[in-house]
This record gives structure tokens, C-alpha cells and sequence, in this order.
């Protein structure tokens, strides 16, 4: 008897260790899942920032798009110079555009230049024009250009194109079923109401 209340003992000190040791494991597991909580909380946190500083980078850099335009199809020179890229512009604006000869003559940029690889020309040309007015003037006057193989585009960021590429099939068919549209940056209007794809929420 002496031994068997004995071995009872024994067996119920190791029952209350080994409740213990159970016990402290769930508080480590939860303690560990509070850890992976925040860690969760954090990596959302930092996400969020991340994506509201990339659209913001993206803003940015729109703005500073905002006077170009890209000239796509216009003849490249051997060695050609940026002063050359100029003269050749403005050539276009009177010959191909129909500008006239005096208004061709007034607008100012800050900067014409090639963009693009070496190896496929002719490269875009990029003008950044000093007046935003004169930048409208030209882009009106692309219609001009029906039928040639030359284009003019506003200057986007990449990830804006990106937007716009996949906005430009619902724009023509709406445009083609006699709808009223338009697309600014990368959002497209519908009758003057901003379309939102379905299933998507803006934040």
C-alpha cells in the first residue's frame, strides 16, 4: 500500500508538471501569435505606405510630364545634335503638322531630345514646352497627322500607360456606341461619371 500510494504520488506531481509545461507552452503560442500579429499589422502598415509613396513618386513624376509631348515617326540624323533635334521638330510642326510658319516660330521649349534605343531609330522625340498653352495648341492640331505615320502623345509614366492601356478597349467600345468619354491620366469618364472597374475599391 505504502508503495502504491507512493507511486500515486509520484504520478500526480508528474501530472502537475506536465500541466504546467502544457500550460506554459499555450502562453508561448499565444505569445507568439501576438508577435505574428503585429508583424502581420506592420508588413499591412508598411504595404499601405509603400503604395501610397509609389502613387505619389507617380504624381510626381506626372507633373513634371505635364508640358510634353512625344513626337513619334519624325526623321533621325546621323550624330544627330539636340539643336539638329530642335530644327527638325519645328520643320515637322510646319510641314507635317500645318502650323503655321510665324506660330512655329514663337513656341519656346526648354528641352527637345531622342528618347529611346540607339539601335531602333527613328527615336521619339520629347519636347518640354516653356508655355503649357502652346503644348495645347500642337496636341489640338493632331488630327492633322491622319493618315501619316507620325504620332503625338502626351508624355505618361510608365505606370500610367500601364493604367491607360487597359482602360483603352472599354474607351473605344463606349466611344463607339455613341457614349461621351474621356480619359484623364488614368482614370476614364462615361457621360462625365469616373469609371471603376468591377470588383475593384478605391482606397
Amino acid at each position: 500500500m505504502s508503495n502504491m500510494e507512493s507511486n500515486m504520488l509520484g504520478m500526480k506531481t508528474f501530472m502537475d508538471t506536465v500541466k504546467q509545461e502544457v500550460q506554459q507552452v499555450s502562453e508561448d503560442v499565444d505569445g507568439i501569435k501576438f508577435v505574428v500579429s503585429e508583424v502581420e499589422d506592420n508588413c499591412n502598415l508598411i504595404r499601405q505606405e509603400n503604395h501610397k509613396l509609389k502613387n505619389d513618386i507617380v504624381d510626381i513624376q506626372a507633373r513634371a510630364m505635364r508640358d510634353n509631348l512625344v513626337f513619334v515617326g519624325i526623321n533621325e540624323f546621323q550624330n544627330e545634335t539636340t539643336d539638329k533635334t530642335e530644327a527638325t521638330l519645328r520643320e515637322f510642326l510646319v510641314n507635317d503638322l500645318k502650323m503655321s510658319q510665324e506660330d512655329a516660330g514663337v513656341i519656346k521649349f526648354d528641352r527637345v531630345h531622342r528618347t529611346g534605343s540607339l539601335n531602333k531609330k527613328p527615336r521619339p522625340i520629347i519636347a518640354k514646352f516653356s508655355d503649357y498653352k502652346q503644348r495645347e495648341k500642337v496636341r489640338f492640331m493632331a488630327p492633322n497627322l491622319k493618315g501619316t505615320n507620325f504620332y503625338i502623345n502626351v508624355q505618361y509614366p510608365p505606370e500610367i500607360i500601364a493604367e491607360r492601356k487597359k482602360l483603352y478597349p472599354i474607351f473605344k467600345k463606349k466611344r463607339d456606341e455613341g457614349q461621351t468619354v474621356r480619359m484623364v491620366y488614368n482614370k476614364l469618364y462615361i457621360n462625365n461619371v469616373l469609371y471603376k472597374p468591377k470588383g475593384i475599391v478605391e482606397s
